[in-house]
């Protein structure tokens, strides 16, 4: 569970990255899951057709000092959940922490966020910082049917845009053909997508 709750995430930062022009980093392993283990990122970047997604570690060979410039979080009660933890493993990576805003502070006494527009997100996420963290996109209720759709700021050339990694992909395959037999010719994966053989 906990991994799909971290994909749907990683899909709604893929979308505001799009959205914004902006190429979208993952964490690194130190912080969170080891993304380039369990996801294709190549994948990704060759169904778009350049580079929209880099690894940490990709990033910070190019800068010479890693920093956040700005951190907006789409949840405004607590602003973005960050908790002792994360803040003590952003520190031991060496990233400074700056002032954390919320996008809509007036949602702050509303029980879930309001259902947001690409005209409301880019104004609000839109800025001249470098380096752009967004918090808590978990809970953003962003418009689901254009994230979903091929087309939009995700266009890409592929039949789906995040899958699993090469070596995923071929340890289910081997576990299919191994232990089920020539019977079964795909394996149903969690909310969608099928592995084929």
């Amino acid at each position: 569970r906990a991994m799909s709750n971290h994909l749907i995430c990683l899909e709604k930062h893929m979308f505001f990255a799009a959205l914004l022009g902006r190429i979208l980093v993952v964490p690194s392993q130190k912080l969170d899951y080891q993304y380039d283990r369990v996801l294709d990122i190549n994948h990704i970047n060759d169904c778009i057709g350049r580079k929209v997604v880099i690894t940490y570690e990709e990033f910070t060979e190019k800068r010479k000092k890693v920093s956040i410039d700005q951190f907006i979080c789409y949840v405004a009660s607590p602003p973005c959940f960050i908790d002792e933890d994360h803040v003590k493993k952003l520190k031991g990576l060496g990233i400074p922490l700056g002032k954390i805003q919320a996008a809509w502070p007036e949602d702050a006494k509303l029980k879930e966020p309001k259902k947001r527009f690409v005209e409301d997100i880019m104004p609000k996420f839109t800025t001249d910082a470098e380096v752009l963290a967004i918090g808590d996109m978990f809970y953003a209720d962003v418009e689901e049917e254009w994230v979903m759709q091929p087309g939009g700021p995700l266009a890409h050339k592929c039949n789906t845009l995040i899958q699993p990694s090469r070596l995923i992909m071929l340890t289910a395959q081997r576990f299919v053909q191994t232990f089920l037999g020539g019977n079964y010719i795909a394996l149903h994966f969690r909310r969608h997508g099928f592995l084929k053989f």
